[in-house]
């Protein structure tokens, strides 16, 4: 729920509603919090489904090099695998307390005990996940912003040769795209993430009682310290993070509107930010970028539609920016 609440949050001051509905976002956001990732493909516009009104075969192919908006248009395909770490680590709090401040204080539980609880976990978490990677698909809208990036390259390439078209009638395809969850790879590491959640929990708690093998294990008594402090260092950086989103989302109470976004992308990528921040004071390089993967096609027309995403793709597509301090 905690998840929830803040996805949905952080996607409605983001205006997202005005792209794709925020139900279908929203457990988009908790995939991707857990490892998933989401594919995204052009949707097929009317116009392109019957031909554009220009009939198949040669019809469809000359109609679109005239510029009459049937045929040849630009594809989408592109795989999404951010990952938003405060969901992360709003979901990891909660599994961590629910599981283990129970057992603080309490008479020592048993080892069957503790793994009755960590399979209850598991169990329960692999009827979850399908679910939320099931209502993880839907169709989104691209602003024209956008879609007029591509146009500029198609309109620059070897299609402005014949009958003046243009990328126009190219870019229609790019008008709303297709996204997708993969689920079983959400399922997979999520269960991968609920597993090292606990797992760390047994290493790094203090003031929980467990079971007197784990308690006095070798690897309990040699990293205990070291994973305790990391993990309160941790907890407080996303904490930070989460406590400027508060205070930036209640400054929109005043009408400021970049503070509302401020406020939705901390809900989201809070820790990723602090991660580039400290990575880069190393010396790291970060490296940001946008591909496009032309669509397949056979024969003539698949010869030709390839070679407008790749002029396409040579004139707009933005080159990787690398920033390193």
């Amino acid at each position: 729920m905690t998840m929830t609440a803040a996805a949905w949050a952080a996607l409605t001051v983001l205006g997202a509603g005005s792209i794709a509905a925020v139900s279908r976002l929203v457990p988009t956001m908790m995939s991707m919090a857990v490892g998933g990732r989401v594919t995204v493909e052009s949707a097929p516009s009317a116009e392109s489904a019957d031909g554009g009104g220009h009939g198949g075969g040669l019809g469809g192919l000359f109609g679109g090099l005239g510029g009459g908006g049937g045929g040849l248009s630009l594809g989408l395909t592109d795989e999404a695998a951010v990952t938003p770490l405060m969901l992360t680590f709003l979901g990891t709090a909660v599994l961590a307390i629910g599981f283990f401040r129970p057992l603080r204080r309490r008479q020592r539980p048993t080892a069957a005990l503790l793994w009755a609880r960590c399979g209850g976990a598991l169990v329960t978490s692999a009827v979850v996940l399908p679910m939320v990677a099931g209502m993880a698909q839907g169709t989104a809208r691209l602003p024209e912003s956008v879609t007029e990036r591509f146009g500029k390259g198609a309109s620059s390439g070897a299609f402005s040769r014949f009958g003046g078209g243009g990328g126009g009638g190219l870019t229609k395809g790019l008008s709303s795209v297709m996204f997708e969850t993969d689920t079983p790879a959400t399922v997979v590491f999520g269960l991968l993430w609920i597993g090292a959640v606990l797992a760390l929990g047994c290493l790094a708690a203090r003031r929980t009682t467990l079971p007197r093998p784990v308690a006095l294990s070798h690897l309990r008594l040699k990293w205990n310290a070291v994973t305790s402090t990391l993990t309160g260092i941790g907890a407080v950086l996303c904490c930070s993070a989460l406590v400027v989103a508060l205070l930036a989302g209640a400054t929109t109470l005043t009408g400021r509107d970049q503070a509302a976004k401020a406020a939705g992308l901390l809900l989201l990528l809070g820790p990723n930010l602090i991660a580039v921040l400290l990575t880069a004071g190393l010396g790291t390089s970060w490296q940001a970028g946008m591909h496009r993967l032309q669509p397949e096609g056979g024969g003539m027309l698949g010869m030709l539609d390839s070679t407008a995403c790749a002029s396409a793709a040579t004139t707009t597509s933005p080159n990787p920016s690398t920033w390193k301090n």
